[in-house]
């Protein structure tokens, strides 16, 4: 087999994959240190879904299925070291292939022979900025968006929303700077414009699902400040959530992604899984172009959203 003498003297490991996500063929090299990918040694008959370690099971099995549709994609995976070592990276890359009448994909496994050096490093700080400093950012600003015309009792309103204004301005610069970061490298600031869907002013259930609790009663005082009518139900915790949806059936969801536990790309594959159709909108602090391409390829998903929930985007959600 001329495939499988060429691949022979790779110095990459690869899987052969059928569309019953079945490995056909495959060759892992010795010193590409792969305890973190798989979680035994394969062999030929495999279904990938039981061999793929949990942390990287859905985004592997999810741009597999895409590349049978004759896409290529790339992902990247980081292995800890152990023992004072340094960190690994490798890039596992997703290519189509025709062998014979049997439609397969080449998985092939590409170490970076280099230590993580300050470009991955300031990557990673992208990821806390973009997932972690954002986040909390922006929860200052949800914060002023419902306090700012809040009547107070006997305090002064007036230099109360002062103050909360300059916590707002401070907030909002601070997550430009980290914005710019995420931006300089290489990560561009997805948009805000509903892109899938219409209006969304018949929905009158509505379920609100963040691990924040602040920042749900926020986006609950926000979309009641607009539409009194509408039964808003907050969860932050999604397994319940999830069996909420199942027994009541609301008519659209706000989801957050960056959660433990269960994230919110798990959230909308347990929604497919359980052939949940209700519309949902992401909304989140992440600026991380891939979250957004994930999120939105569930055909449910209506958009992606960035944090902070403010009276436009309410009304670009549900008057447009």
């Amino acid at each position: 087999m001329l495939i499988s003498t060429v691949w022979e003297h790779s110095s990459c490991s690869f899987f052969l994959i059928n569309r019953k996500f079945e490995l056909v063929f495959f060759k892992i090299v010795p010193d590409n240190n792969m305890r973190e990918f798989i979680t035994d040694f394969p062999k030929v008959g495999d279904n990938v879904e039981e061999i793929i370690t949990q942390i990287y099971k859905y985004k592997f099995l999810k741009l597999l299925e895409k590349c049978f549709d004759d896409n290529c994609f790339s992902i990247e995976v980081r292995i800890p070291g152990q023992n004072g070592e340094l960190d690994k990276s490798f890039q596992i890359v997703f290519t189509p292939l025709m062998t014979g009448n049997i439609e397969t994909v080449v998985c092939t496994v590409i170490k970076n022979h280099e230590s993580l050096d300050h470009l991955t490093k300031l990557n990673d700080y992208s990821h806390l900025t973009s997932h972690q400093l954002r986040s909390l950012t922006t929860n200052v600003s949800s914060l002023f968006n419902v306090t700012s015309y809040s009547r107070l009792g006997g305090y002064n309103v007036s230099k109360i929303n002062q103050l909360l204004s300059d916590v707002n301005y401070q907030a909002k610069k601070l997550d430009n700077v980290i914005r710019e970061l995420c931006i300089s490298l290489g990560k561009p600031i997805s948009g805000n414009v509903l892109g899938k869907g219409g209006s969304e002013q018949g929905k009158k259930h509505i379920v609100l699902i963040d691990d924040d609790l602040m920042t749900i009663k926020v986006h609950q005082a926000l979309i009641r400040s607009q539409h009194k009518e509408k039964q808003v139900v907050l969860f932050n915790n999604p397994e319940n959530a999830l069996d909420y949806i199942r027994h009541n059936k609301p008519d659209l969801i706000l989801l957050d992604l960056n959660m433990p536990n269960v994230d919110g790309l798990q959230f909308l594959k347990m929604l497919e899984d359980n052939k949940i159709a209700i519309d949902v909108f992401i909304v989140s602090s992440s600026v991380d172009p891939s979250d957004k391409r994930i999120a939105t390829s569930f055909p449910f998903v209506k958009d992606f959203i960035g944090k902070p929930l403010t009276d436009e985007k309410v009304k670009l959600i549900f008057d447009n």
